[in-house]
């Protein structure tokens, strides 16, 4: 089937929203809207608000175009916040995985080198998952002789052998997803040692097959945060593992709430002034018509003990 839809310009497209039963309260800021975020964005922010006719969707009654502003508004504020947690989980995690590894395994391990570290994973349904070496080096020469940072820079104009820098140089080049990824495929290179994945997931709190979920989960909700995906009225596609000491939090594992759960009892162990409470507490006064419950959070919930503000 062929794509025939054409282009329309602001006007028209208001003028299509208005036809849909929408209110346009204030044309010159809806205008600016159109304008600098775009009909296609915002049209993620109004679909709860519609509801299927014979002729198509049409708006609920009431609704005004300031509301799937404010809307688009609070999502973004929320992006900000989750992005500047994410950063302290991010910073934590490699570095934990580093130091150990580092330790354990020499500055050079992530090669492979000395010990194989760096292995196959078997999935839920058995099937062999393998590392993708080969690609990984690459991505790790590209980013790190590109960088700016001046110890890389120092470190390739000293020194050739090996061609690729020390892990904690290489850490400060890697995304939280390939950190995620390298969890993944941790293994014993020396039967003497522990294992690497339960060492480092025991640093949290946290079993193996949680931490990885959890990483694989944040990771995912980065990318959204990251290139200004919606997160309000979202439920998302994957489900982190269920933290049974804490299994209230789990209830519905696509929500928001439960993710925001997850950034929580990560940042209790990192740093139990982090903050993360309080700031959702202020972003949902700020946003008095905003319902908490299109996140998932239930009611009264910044009275449980994991939040810290009862």
């Amino acid at each position: 089937m062929q794509y025939k839809k054409s282009a329309l310009s602001n006007t028209e497209l208001l003028s299509r929203l208005e036809s849909k039963g929408l209110i346009i309260d204030a044309p010159d800021v809806a205008m600016r809207a159109l304008d600098f975020i775009g009909y296609f964005r915002l049209r993620g922010y109004a679909l709860p608000f519609m509801y299927p006719t014979s002729e198509g969707k049409k708006f609920t009654s009431g609704i005004t175009f300031n509301d799937i502003l404010l809307r688009y508004e609070f999502d973004r504020d929320l992006r900000r916040l989750v992005l500047g947690q994410l950063e302290s989980i991010e910073i934590a995690v490699r570095t934990s995985i580093c130091n150990h590894m580092a330790i354990d395994y020499g500055p050079f391990w992530y090669l492979n080198y000395p010990m194989q570290v760096l292995g196959h994973q078997s999935t839920k349904h058995k099937v062999s998952s393998p590392f993708e070496m080969g690609a990984f080096l690459n991505h790790v020469e590209r980013t790190t002789r590109r960088s700016r940072d001046l110890h890389a820079q120092h470190y390739f104009k000293k020194y050739s052998d090996p061609l690729f820098p020390p892990s904690w140089l290489m850490a400060e080049c890697l995304s939280f997803g390939y950190w995620s990824k390298l969890y993944k495929h941790l293994q014993k290179g020396n039967q003497t040692k522990g294992s690497p994945k339960k060492i480092i997931a025991r640093k949290f709190d946290l079993t193996p097959s949680l931490f990885e979920s959890w990483l694989h989960a944040l990771t995912f909700l980065r990318n959204i945060c990251a290139h200004h995906g919606r997160v309000w009225n979202r439920q998302f596609a994957y489900r982190p593992e269920v933290y049974l000491k804490k299994r209230d939090h789990f209830l519905n594992q696509q929500s928001f709430y439960c993710y925001a759960s997850v950034i929580a009892i990560f940042l209790e162990k990192i740093n139990s002034e982090n903050g993360w409470s309080k700031q959702l507490v202020h972003l949902f006064r700020d946003y008095p018509k905003i319902s908490q419950d299109d996140l998932g959070f239930p009611s009264k919930w910044h009275q449980d003990p994991i939040w810290k503000l009862s």
